[in-house]
């Protein structure tokens, strides 16, 4: 059974990115949706369940690092990605080393590689979860 894949970021454009640079399915991930807040994501979560969270920092009606913690209370397997500009950089490191999050991605210098290494190592912890 594919792990499942959360996006949400409130540009459009970045939501657009993250969803067609990976080949979901061959991966063996199944990208469940995307949205443009944290409200609407934890919503999702708390009806459907997400393996892995891929959420920007900052956003309006709740930020990423709120969704994180709301997240990891609910499945505290999920592996969150942090999705970040340059301004948030140190926010994303931060939640790095506390350990809540497994990366961290730059807006600016993304790379679909980035990304699909990222979620492959995701896919490794899942695995080594199970």
């Amino acid at each position: 059974m594919p792990y499942s894949v959360l996006i949400v970021d409130d540009e459009p454009m970045i939501r657009f990115g993250l969803s067609s640079c990976v080949d979901w399915p061959a991966e063996g991930f199944e990208l469940i949706g995307d949205c443009a807040n944290g409200e609407a994501a934890l919503e999702v979560i708390e009806r459907r369940g997400v393996d892995i969270l891929i959420t920007d920092i900052k956003m309006p009606k709740m930020d990423g690092l709120e969704l994180t913690r709301r997240a990891k209370r609910l499945l505290p397997h999920v592996k969150v990605v942090l999705v970040s500009s340059f301004s948030d950089f140190e926010f994303a490191r931060e939640a790095v080393k506390l350990g809540v999050v497994v990366d961290y991605l730059l807006k600016p210098t993304m790379e679909p590689e980035d990304l699909q290494r990222i979620v492959r190592g995701c896919k490794e912890a899942l695995d080594a979860d199970v």
